[in-house]
């Protein structure tokens, strides 16, 4: 949320879509990159002779923690704190805090209720796929740990770079255009091409489809982060606009990382059984998210146009 919120002050509004698209690219980049790193490291790790009392999966999540302090110490060298952008400066002095936060929630509940609700649903099918996918790869196709996690990273990688970057670019092209909704109109097509897909990948039981469907998944489905914290910055007046996209990460963090493996581990456990059990899962999941996270994109559309156009900092 600090990030995003120094885009909003380093960047005028008409220049505020690439700068925070770079930015969430690498970590889209890096989140299905650590199958390529992680496999090449837990595969070292088996051999190597520097730590030889230690499992191979804590000598890999120690290797690649380093690089952080490194990125710490460069951070704090390199970047400073930009002077702050006040849109509304007449009501600045009214609090930046929960005081004026729920207030301005509370009133466009009308676009935040639907579009949060949609946010979640599908950071769950999200985080689910992203979770399972190497583990459908090594239980349906027999790969091992290392192959599954090369091939998942490999056709990730390119994939959700690529979506991370174009798809933000799409949105501000129809802004410029005048489509206020153009970022509910680019999450709307991030939601009803990777959930029917990654149905049809998981259910055929052919290795190269289901490959396919994880790289269209990989395209579409992390951007959509990128895409309501772009939002958030763009409906919010800029002293609640790093609350904003807090609230928003929080929706796709809870969400996401707990009800999107944990619903499909449930599902796996007790609704199927077999071989296939996870792969009927995310189908199952994304069969019930799709549409539902369609809808309230759907309901949000024209409450966010609106907010769009009263926003002008």
């Amino acid at each position: 949320p600090a990030a995003l919120s120094l885009f909003g002050d380093m960047f005028v509004r008409k220049e505020r879509a690439l700068p925070p698209s770079l930015y969430m690219a690498t970590g889209n980049m890096m989140a299905t990159g650590a199958f390529l790193i992680g496999g090449a490291v837990y595969q070292y790790a088996g051999t190597q002779t520097l730590i030889t009392a230690m499992e191979p999966w804590r000598f890999t999540l120690l290797a690649v923690s380093i690089p952080g302090f490194l990125m710490v110490a460069l951070f704090a060298l390199t970047v400073r704190e930009p002077e702050r952008v006040t849109s509304q400066p007449t009501q600045e002095a009214q609090g930046t805090g929960v005081d004026a936060l729920l207030p301005f929630l509370r009133n466009h509940k009308t676009m935040f209720i639907p579009f949060f609700i949609a946010t979640g649903m599908i950071s769950s099918l999200t985080l689910g796929v992203v979770s399972w996918a190497p583990t459908l790869l090594i239980r349906l196709h027999d790969l091992t740990a290392s192959n599954a996690s090369f091939v998942f990273g490999s056709v990730g990688l390119p994939f959700s770079v690529f979506g991370t970057l174009f798809l933000p670019w799409l949105a501000n092209r129809l802004q410029k255009a005048g489509r206020q909704d153009g970022i509910v109109l680019i999450l709307l097509l991030s939601v009803a091409i990777p959930a029917p897909t990654i149905i049809f990948g998981l259910l055929m039981g052919q290795y190269w489809l289901l490959v396919a469907a994880f790289s269209i998944c990989m395209m579409f489905l992390p951007t959509i982060s990128v895409l309501t914290c772009l939002g958030m910055q763009m409906i919010s007046p800029s002293r609640l606009r790093a609350r904003t996209v807090a609230v928003n990460l929080l929706v796709i963090n809870l969400f996401g990382y707990t009800v999107g493996p944990l619903l499909s581990g449930f599902l796996a456990d007790r609704v199927f059984t077999g071989p296939n059990a996870i792969a009927s899962a995310l189908a199952l999941m994304a069969a019930i998210i799709g549409p539902t996270a369609i809808l309230g994109f759907l309901l949000s559309r024209r409450s966010f146009a609106r907010m769009m156009s009263i926003q002008k900092d």
